[in-house]
């Protein structure tokens, strides 16, 4: 696999993200969902430690571990290339559970042409790398939901769910970095974001 954990940059930069909330709050059926998802042939995992490189520690199911912190894992992208990755998944006592798959953006400038996303810069196309992965996400999310039908999961740079949630309650809006998912009928509807554009400014 190559320096892929241990690199030096390679979780640097914050993450690019999918997460959704689980229909039920139980423990049991997080570890169902992170033993589905890290089955996946686009992904290899999972690992307890991102300092050590996947062949040098052993790889584990989450299904029968309890674990509540991060797992660790191989991404086989779009492109051809590989990332590292991650899961984690969280118990917030008022706002259910969530689990979050996460690309940092670190390891994903060796992949992609990011830029300096998340932050902007004059002449930066970033929609070319960002509907790739946001595609792939997508059919992860979907695989997913075959076995687990959450209502509502969110694709893009460090999520905050719980504000994109309130957003939703007072209605969908009409721009947004972030792509939706959207259970409607037993399908997961894909809905992109509208504004492909580094979310952060640098102020000088």
């Amino acid at each position: 696999m190559g320096n892929l954990f241990a690199q030096s940059d390679a979780w640097s930069g914050g993450f690019f993200e999918l997460t959704f909330e689980l229909p039920q709050e139980t423990k049991s059926l997080a570890n169902v969902i992170l033993a589905k998802l890290w089955s996946m042939p686009s992904l290899n995992g999972c690992y307890l430690k991102r300092d050590i490189e996947p062949e040098q520690q052993e790889k584990l199911s989450p299904i029968n571990f309890q674990n509540n912190g991060h797992w660790y894992g191989v991404a086989n992208l779009p492109i051809g290339k590989q990332s590292c990755c991650g899961t984690v998944w969280t118990e917030y006592e008022n706002d259910g559970y969530w689990i979050t798959f996460y690309l940092p953006l670190g390891y994903l400038a060796h992949v992609y042409n990011i830029g300096s996303y998340p932050f902007k810069a004059e002449k930066q196309d970033i929609s070319v790398w960002m509907i790739e992965v946001n595609n792939w996400l997508v059919n992860i999310a979907r695989q997913i939901h075959s076995i687990a039908k959450f209502e509502l999961g969110i694709i893009g740079f460090e999520v905050d769910y719980f504000e994109v949630k309130k957003q939703l309650e007072k209605g969908l809006p009409n721009e947004r970095w972030d792509g939706l998912l959207i259970a409607k009928d037993k399908v997961l509807e894909w809905l992109p974001p509208t504004i492909y554009d580094s979310p952060h400014v640098i102020h000088r």
